[in-house]
């Protein structure tokens, strides 16, 4: 089972704490000099699929003798389908880092990747499935409906989707002085991925007149470390890698869904939902100016 932890709560609790670290290191700052540093960086994920998911959820109503309405409707019925293929080609390009030393060793950061695209290929033939297997048995039986019927789904076969997102992260560093030339540095935020724009294209299963995408990314902890040298006084060559691992839903709507009409059964247009984390390394090598 995956523990979900509140996106917005992880959100508060890392700019709670980096809007109060610097002033837990006020005395380092009264005695060095404030520096900041900005990076342009080509920066690129080396992604682990290691968790997708793909369901159809609809909703249907069965007639039943024993409610005054003579129906009964049950909602969010999830049937399984063949995972999503997820392609991260064009998950790589330009970024920008902010930066800034409040505290000898310690800085804060935030990174704006350039806007990334993610494509969503399915190959999903079209299915027909027994209600009476997603419905508990005893409820079937309380209804006095023990043979609701199936439901069909037209297949949704080739690339469906591409969607365009910001990669946007914000966290704190701890540098290591190892040597005049060189330096290594650890460090910990959170990361996020927005979505800028999308395109449905029209392939079967899929009409892009009436289907619409939702897309919604967790914020994430990431892990970082990296190597700063040194090439003058105000310009460095820095290469890092953050670990990531960010809990993401891809829905694309009103996919049409039919019923075989056993026993009066109703069903609403479906929703093609897919759950993967979008998890992997992030390699990042730039050229930072510090002022």
């Amino acid at each position: 089972m995956k523990v979900k932890i509140n996106s917005h709560a992880r959100l508060l609790t890392l700019g709670t704490f980096l809007m109060v670290l610097p002033f837990l290191f006020n005395t380092a700052l009264a005695e060095s000099d404030k520096s900041f540093y900005i990076t342009p960086a080509y920066s690129a994920l080396k992604e682990n699929n290691n968790f997708v998911e793909t369901y159809l959820t609809t909703n249907v109503t069965l007639t039943s003798s024993e409610v005054a309405s003579g129906e009964v409707s049950f909602s969010g019925i999830k049937i399984p389908a063949i995972p999503a293929e997820l392609d991260y080609e064009d998950f790589d390009g330009g970024a920008i880092v902010f930066g800034w030393y409040f505290a000898g060793h310690f800085s804060l950061e935030m990174h704006l990747g350039q806007p990334r695209t993610l494509g969503a290929t399915f190959d999903i033939p079209a299915q027909t499935a027994n209600l009476a297997n997603f419905i508990d048995p005893a409820t079937l039986d309380a209804i006095n409906n023990p043979n609701p019927g199936n439901v069909d789904y037209a297949g949704v076969i080739g690339h469906v989707a591409d969607v365009e997102l910001l990669e946007i992260a914000i966290g704190s560093n701890y540098t290591f002085s190892l040597h005049e030339d060189y330096n290594l540095y650890m460090g910990v935020g959170i990361i996020q991925y927005l979505e800028i724009s999308n395109d449905i294209f029209p392939i079967a299963g899929i009409n892009p007149d009436t289907a619409e995408l939702d897309f919604d990314s967790e914020a994430e902890f990431y892990f970082q470390a990296g190597f700063i040298y040194h090439v003058s006084d105000s310009l460095d060559l820095s290469f890092d890698i953050k670990q990531i691992s960010a809990e993401t839903t891809l829905t694309i709507t009103n996919i049409a869904v039919t019923t075989d009409g056993i026993s009066g059964t109703t069903a609403d247009s479906g929703d093609l939902v897919t759950e993967f984390d979008i998890s992997g390394i992030i390699y990042h090598l730039g050229l930072r100016y510090t002022f």
